[in-house]
């Protein structure tokens, strides 16, 4: 090191020289000059000088990343959340930044994304508008205008006379049967469309589900179908007395009831032993499920998805509005449950319907 090399040189310096004095004697000088001081000294500014070296090298590297966070990892840092927010999809707009060129073009690039994206939403938002109001008039022209166009057959046959009293009155039937299925049509509209308050209370979950099956048994759709209800005891249920759920009792059984429908109607021609389960049980994390299956046809995975759009049906014209499934959804979303359909163990189609569970006191008064 530099301090060795220093401290290797001798403490003094000779320097002999020979000479000639008067009278021709020849003498030799010698001249000792001592460098302990000097070495010390070299030695000193040495040291001195790395302190500067090192001081300069901290205050140059503390300056360079006081730059470099101001300059280029702040502006990289806001643009990180605001790629965050986008994906998101929250699009907001980018706040300025003074960095370098190179940032700069990065935030330049980036805020015509948004603005691009920001168009793209607008059509977007645009299309489904349009879309919805287009399958909001489908859904009314088919409803409304298909049995309105055959009582309008009816009573122009009705109008050219020459028709028995018998034939007289299956028209008059017809066209009365059509006139009720836009009724039914039209309230189910509005119970789907009418913002409604919502007065949850504790109720008996199995009790419910038992009245809506009673109104079936009479029903000859339901005559060749094994309907199991498979219900807990008591025992299963650690005691309790009942399964409770925070729901509106009326609107529960409606609910069971459509989903029971559509089993139903699905189970319709199907060959071999129809069967149709109902099914209450406990649904886990403070759940309470109602679950409906069917060994039938089942429902194609691609159209699970739209199964609860307003207006889309599966049936055959004039068999159902569309409107049932969509009802039930935004019923059960009200109470802060959810509705899920999948496929059943033996192949058919199988409805969840998940509840917010009761318990305590304040269930064992529940609504039957």
């Amino acid at each position: 090191s530099f301090e060795a090399d220093v401290r290797e040189l001798p403490d003094a310096l000779e320097l002999t020289r020979s000479v000639r004095l008067s009278g021709g004697v020849q003498s030799t000088l010698k001249v000792v000059a001592p460098v302990t001081r000097a070495r010390e000294a070299v030695l000193q500014s040495g040291r001195l000088l790395l302190f500067y070296v090192v001081l300069n090298s901290v205050v140059l590297f503390l300056f360079g990343a006081l730059w470099l966070v101001r300059a280029v990892v702040r502006p990289l840092e806001a643009l990180t959340r605001t790629t965050e927010r986008l994906a998101a999809g929250e699009i907001d707009g980018l706040p300025p930044v003074a960095a370098t060129n190179e940032i700069q073009r990065l935030h330049a690039a980036t805020e015509a994304l948004v603005g691009s994206l920001k168009a793209r939403r607008e059509k977007l938002i645009d299309a489904e508008r349009l879309a919805a109001v287009g399958a909001f008039a489908s859904g009314i022209a088919h409803e409304v205008g298909n049995p309105l166009a055959a009582v309008i057959g009816y009573v122009e046959i009705l109008g050219r006379g020459q028709r028995s009293e018998t034939e007289r009155a299956e028209l008059l039937s017809r066209s009365q049967g059509e006139l009720l299925r836009i009724d039914r049509f039209l309230r189910d509209l509005l119970e789907f469309a009418r913002p409604r308050q919502v007065a949850l209370v504790a109720v008996d979950v199995v009790a419910i589900v038992t009245v809506a099956l009673r109104c079936f048994e009479d029903q000859p759709r339901a005559a060749n179908v094994q309907i199991v209800r498979d219900f807990p005891a008591a025992e299963a249920l650690g005691g309790a007395t009942m399964l409770r759920a925070m729901a509106e009792a009326e609107r529960l059984r409606e609910v069971v009831v459509n989903i029971i429908s559509n089993g139903l109607d699905a189970l319709a021609g199907v060959a071999g032993e129809p069967r149709l389960t109902v099914r209450v049980a406990q649904g886990g994390a403070g759940r309470v499920m109602v679950e409906v299956s069917d060994n039938g046809p089942g429902i194609p995975a691609e159209i699970r998805p739209r199964i609860f759009e307003p207006f889309f049906s599966t049936k055959a014209p004039g068999k159902g509005t569309g409107l049932g499934l969509a009802i039930v959804k935004a019923s059960v979303a009200a109470w802060g449950g959810r509705v899920e359909v999948d496929e059943a163990p033996n192949g058919g189609a199988r409805v969840c319907v998940f509840l917010n569970a009761v318990t305590g006191e304040a269930g064992n008064r529940a609504v039957r």
